[in-house]
């Protein structure tokens, strides 16, 4: 362990907070779990291939930033920082699934699990009763389940996968503010979904640009409330009258050549 990174253990024993992002980790040093009274760890951007279940040990944690590694998964033990940890970023790793430990963390406010290679969002995230920020954009995702209609969440990143349809359960998430489905394969919106997307008081934002979408439906305009909905960047042939008419569209009106 370098002498850089010895000082910067010292200091967080008292200060309560250690980053060591960018410093060429493949291990963390074992001195870091030791550090009972951390609350916040960052190491981002580093070449860490796994994590001990000693993290478990860590009860004091409500921030945990593991983005920019090479991990594929995550110690079972991390479900012990249950009661503390807030705010969990896994982006840019190697994960192929959730991991199953994730579940436990009832606490958590802001996920971030963008740019990995999962395929499946398991049921079991309705368990994270305390959700507000669930970041997954960048995976292989088709499809979402029903349990996430259960969670407060408000801020909902599903950019960058491979949805060719709104996913149901969007409608019914009552607390959700900002939806961003953009970058994706979408070519269609779904009009039963749009028509319950319309009831959701809370929705400021859809950002649906960058698609496949070549039919804009007249059930679009009745999403009146929001701040912005995005259709930009999409191959639009037909975009119904009425729709049109949304005050708060952005849409590339000037290339556009359908009906």
């Amino acid at each position: 362990m370098g002498n850089a990174h010895s000082s910067a253990i010292k200091r967080a024993a008292i200060t309560g907070e250690l980053d060591l992002s960018y410093s060429d980790l493949k291990t963390l040093p074992t001195a870091i779990y030791r550090l009972d009274q951390l609350e916040k760890l960052v190491l981002a951007g580093n070449q860490i291939t796994t994590i001990d279940n000693d993290i478990g040990k860590m009860l004091r944690l409500r921030v945990l930033h593991l983005d920019g590694n090479a991990l594929k998964d995550l110690p079972r033990n991390l479900s012990s920082l249950a009661v503390c940890l807030m705010d969990l970023k896994v982006s840019f790793n190697q994960l192929t699934r959730i991991p199953s430990c994730i579940f436990s963390l009832n606490n958590i406010v802001e996920l971030d699990l963008s740019s990995n290679q999962i395929q499946e969002i398991p049921e079991a995230i309705g368990a994270l009763s305390s959700l507000k920020v669930l970041r997954v954009h960048g995976n292989l995702l088709t499809d979402l389940p029903s349990t996430l209609s259960d969670l407060p969440i408000r801020v909902l990143e599903l950019n960058k996968n491979k949805f060719v349809t709104l996913p149901p359960v969007i409608g019914q998430m009552r607390y959700v503010e900002t939806l961003d489905l953009s970058e994706g394969i979408l070519e269609s919106l779904d009009e039963v979904v749009l028509e319950n997307l319309s009831r959701l008081v809370n929705l400021r934002e859809l950002n649906v640009s960058s698609n496949k979408i070549c039919i804009v439906p007249d059930m679009l305009a009745d999403l009146f409330r929001l701040r912005l909905v995005d259709l930009s960047d999409n191959p639009v042939k037909r975009f119904d009258e009425r729709a049109r008419l949304l005050p708060n569209l952005r849409f590339n009106w000037n290339d556009w050549r359908g009906e």
